[in-house]
């Protein structure tokens, strides 16, 4: 695998969403991983199963009660090719997904935990799918379950309509104060 930068991809200069046309294993298994939050879970996202670099996303982090902060920082994202991007975690890959409006997070911060523990994952996460989330979600799972399911065989599995001109600026506006980078 070869390890490709944000500054390698051709990304709108306005923000790091990565286009769904680069979109991978760990895009989709977020997407995926999402919706079974949103079933099974009533929307609660467990950081447990989120790699996340908490230099990205310090709030969101994984806290072991042995080691204290797990860093996934050294496992980057996957994309289409083979190649992998960072600093990328999953919840880089949420933003994603909520920036092309597949799915709605909301991330509550409990500041009197961030006191009392410190500032690494005092916030909570609730997912939910929106119709097209779901749609995306339902039309993987039936290729996952029907094929002999490779990562090669999302070659085409985008929402084309999601690709065309001017997305970058409906995503702008509704990803502003979902998250914020905490890297600027």
């Amino acid at each position: 695998m070869t390890e490709t930068s944000l500054d390698d991809l051709d990304l709108d200069p306005r923000t790091d969403i990565v286009p769904m046309r680069y979109w991978g294993k760990d895009h989709w298994s977020a997407l995926l991983y999402l919706e079974h939050c949103a079933v099974d879970n009533g929307g609660e996202i467990d950081k447990r199963k989120m790699r996340c670099n908490p230099r990205l996303h310090r709030e969101l982090a994984n806290m072991s009660p042995l080691s204290g902060v797990v860093d996934g920082s050294k496992f980057p994202t996957r994309l289409r090719e083979g190649e992998t991007i960072a600093p990328h975690d999953d919840w880089s890959c949420v933003e994603d997904l909520v920036a092309y409006g597949l799915v709605e997070v909301e991330v509550d911060h409990d500041m009197q935990k961030r006191v009392n523990e410190g500032p690494f994952g005092y916030a909570t996460a609730v997912a939910s799918l929106t119709d097209e989330g779901r749609a995306l979600a339902a039309d993987l799972r039936e290729l996952k379950s029907t094929t002999d399911f490779t990562v090669k065989d999302l070659e085409g599995f985008t929402m084309e309509h999601l690709e065309e001109p001017g997305v970058m600026d409906r995503v702008l506006q509704r990803t502003g104060s979902l998250f914020r980078r905490l890297t600027t």
